[in-house]
């Protein structure tokens, strides 16, 4: 299942949430799409110059949250630290990258450390925003962290999806890690195809 439709299927309260597999930038896409605007070419070039590695992600509060610009930095810094830890929760760095254990085992992510090492560098992958809606305030920090947790959690469900699909199919039988795959049902062909 796409991550996409992952967090589709949450109804978030909090903030809303958008996706995109590639990387985009979605608090500069006004600014690059605008050829009028004086930093047009600013921000096309330094879009173009910006690695395309790891998991872009960024919260943005809309002025129509609050009036006071203390309470929308609040919010932004609230609903960034509660990602952060979140991520953290699931042995992942701030920039997407899965942590290895070191012991060898399966590190908090769910992902055997075997697997990650033969694959090299893992990262989540995609842009996320994170809108802040005006409920996040008056919310408890609690449902802040069980929200964005919802949120990494459909991330490294898809990452986990696409890594099953990367591997091998003996090394996917061997480790147990994706059960045996359905049948493919050939398309139907309608008369007069050809």
């Amino acid at each position: 299942m796409s991550v996409a439709r992952l967090l589709g299927q949450h109804k978030f309260r909090l903030f809303a949430c958008n996706y995109a597999p590639t990387y985009k930038t979605f608090i500069t896409h006004r600014v690059q799409d605008d050829v009028q605007h004086p930093l047009n070419e600013v921000q096309r070039r330094l879009s173009r110059e910006r690695k395309r590695e790891g998991l872009w992600w960024n919260v943005t509060v809309g002025v129509t949250l609050s009036k006071a610009k203390v309470v929308r930095s609040w919010v932004r810094r609230r609903l960034q630290s509660a990602f952060i830890e979140e991520l953290r929760e699931r042995d992942i760095e701030q920039d997407g990258k899965l942590i290895v254990d070191k012991a060898g085992k399966v590190g908090r992510h769910g992902i055997p450390a075997q697997v990650l090492k033969q694959l090299g560098d893992v990262s989540l992958m995609g842009s996320v925003r994170l809108h802040a809606r005006p409920t996040v305030i008056l919310a408890k920090y609690a449902d802040v962290r069980r929200e964005t947790g919802l949120v990494a959690d459909a991330l490294l469900q898809g990452l986990k999806a696409e890594l099953k699909f990367a591997e091998p199919r003996s090394e996917r039988k061997m480790q147990g890690l994706l059960q045996p795959r359905k049948a493919q049902v050939p398309p139907r062909y309608m008369p007069g195809d050809t």
